[in-house]
């Protein structure tokens, strides 16, 4: 059984300066505990939880008509303590890493008509990197994260075509990327 107690701090400014645009700049703290990434074993079991840290300046606006809602912001994200496992021998289990990443992100809701909406979503993230490798393996550091794409995206679409049913569809993208090297 695992009990962990643990404060995440959250802090925000929002300004507004019109009805239809909002600013916003916050700095959340967050943490996760072993059994919420990993399945809870002996090797883990008495390992604090990782944390990270969060910074984003960013905005809303919405059009008059309500048909148009975008939102955007600047990122910066900062785990503090990565737990890894070491590779030669899966009972050890360390918080020996650190990472960041740091990006761009916009959204786009339209309704084109009063039956059809559309959502886009576009991330970039030129910045990504291990900074604290664990001691025993894993990933470099100075490298970009495994499965840390530097741009990724979606749109997709839907078609009320009664009042009960919708119809709607998308697609996901993102930029080539390195595979999982532990």
């Amino acid at each position: 059984r695992m009990n962990v107690s643990a404060w995440s701090k959250r802090a925000a400014v929002l300004f507004q300066p019109s009805a239809q645009l909002s600013l916003h700049l916050m700095g959340p703290t967050s943490f996760n505990t072993a059994g919420d990434t990993y399945s809870l074993s002996p090797a883990n079991a008495s390992i604090p939880p990782e944390q990270s840290v969060n910074v984003e300046l960013g905005g809303q606006y919405d059009s008059a008509d309500g048909k148009l809602t975008t939102r955007f912001g600047i990122f910066r994200a900062t785990k503090l303590q990565e737990r890894n496992t070491d590779p030669l021998n899966t009972n050890v289990v360390t918080l020996s890493g650190k990472r960041h990443a740091a990006g761009l992100d916009v959204d786009i809701t339209g309704r084109i008509t009063d039956a059809w909406e559309v959502y886009g979503s576009f991330t970039w993230m030129p910045v990504a990197a291990i900074d604290i490798s664990s001691a025993t393996g894993g990933e470099l550091q100075g490298s970009r994260p495994s499965l840390t794409p530097r741009y990724s995206g979606s749109l997709w679409t839907t078609y009320r075509i009664s009042p009960q049913w919708r119809l709607g569809g998308g697609l996901n993208a993102r930029s080539g990327q390195q595979p999982n090297r532990n």
